[in-house]
């Protein structure tokens, strides 16, 4: 969290019904903390953030996780890639993949829709070419459901590289 502000970035935490201190951390160090009651699930999570940032007037969403996977560093990559292209989309694509399912699942998004890591959790949205396509995912698809409708209904978009750490 610390490193995004440090960007210059609002933050947003979901605290999806944690039990630990880290959405009192998140908030004291500056995220706004939107807390639900008990685990929903990644899905209502992410589209917790998301209506949040709508709410907030956001121009542009970047869905992050807090597992540590990603490199704070890589998000002005995104930023620079999405003000360069005007996509409306920026999809990451890491450099590995932690479960063999995100490989066969890499298959069909690139088969189908063209996208070569559909499972990656760092993406840019534009919230004028998504807001159209809410609710986030109503069909728990680990956060897939939204970029491929917007990529169905034709809104452009760009892949990015991004550094992966690996799960302990």
């Amino acid at each position: 969290v610390r490193k995004l502000l440090e960007l210059g970035l609002d933050v947003i935490v979901v605290d999806d019904g944690s039990t630990d201190r880290s959405a009192n951390l998140a908030q004291a160090t500056g995220a706004f903390v939107v807390k639900q009651p008990q685990n929903f699930g990644y899905e209502q999570a992410l589209g917790a953030g998301f209506n949040e940032a709508l709410k907030r007037g956001f121009g542009r969403v970047l869905t992050f996780d807090g597992d540590g996977q990603f490199d704070p560093l890589d998000v002005q990559a995104f930023l620079d890639c999405q003000d360069n292209s005007g996509a409306e989309l920026v999809i990451g694509v890491r450099d590995f993949r932690n479960r063999k399912v995100e490989l066969l699942l890499s298959i069909f998004g690139r088969y189908r829709f063209g996208v070569k890591d559909p499972l990656c959790g760092l993406k840019l949205y534009l919230t004028s070419s998504s807001a159209p396509f809410l609710p986030f995912d109503t069909l728990r698809l680990v956060g897939m459901q939204l970029a491929f409708t917007m990529i169905q209904h034709g809104c452009h978009f760009q892949q990015c590289p991004v550094r992966v750490n690996k799960r302990e």
